[in-house]
């Protein structure tokens, strides 16, 4: 249409292409945002969770385990939902329709899937840190929970740039 800044051919889909429509630093942007909003949530959640959520919450951080082998992915697909879905469940049950909107916005789960493909490499206490943060719910244990958010959210952002720069070279 007049007035757009991109070419047609520009505007071929990056999984036709294999080109990702992002950089490694709006990847980071995302990253420290989703941090940021954990971070809030966790504080807001932390202590009053009932035993089935706990139950939830445990499922989902260990479903993340099955598409991880040996700190690579194995099934991308799978991981990027498994660990959305994951990330996600405190905003989902937290009753804070503007936290959980704010979280989807964020879209991390489409760069995943974007850039991530069989054998990249991950972070390898990966999902143990979904295991920790459930552990640290279950404690109560506040300074245990944001160590591991924030840990988590660096060596996320390792992966990511990892996973950029291996589209990249292809």
């Amino acid at each position: 249409a007049e007035g757009d800044t991109m070419t047609r051919s520009e505007a071929v889909s990056s999984m036709e292409t294999g080109r990702l429509d992002f950089r490694k630093e709006d990847s980071f942007a995302h990253l420290d945002a989703r941090m940021g909003l954990e971070l809030a949530v966790g504080e807001l959640m932390l202590g009053r969770l009932s035993e089935e959520q706990l139950l939830q919450f445990r499922r989902l951080a260990e479903a993340t385990v099955r598409s991880v082998d040996a700190g690579t992915i194995k099934e991308p697909e799978e991981f990027a939902r498994t660990n959305e879905e994951f990330h996600e469940y405190l905003f989902m049950i937290s009753n804070n329709p503007m936290l959980l909107e704010s979280y989807r916005r964020l879209d991390v789960h489409a760069q995943m899937a974007a850039a991530f493909q069989a054998g990249t490499p991950i972070f390898e206490r990966v999902t143990q840190d979904h295991l920790d943060v459930v552990d640290a719910f279950e404690r109560g244990d506040r300074d245990r929970l944001r160590e591991v958010i924030a840990a988590h959210a660096h060596d996320a952002k390792e992966t990511m740039a990892g996973a950029i720069d291996a589209r990249a070279a292809r």
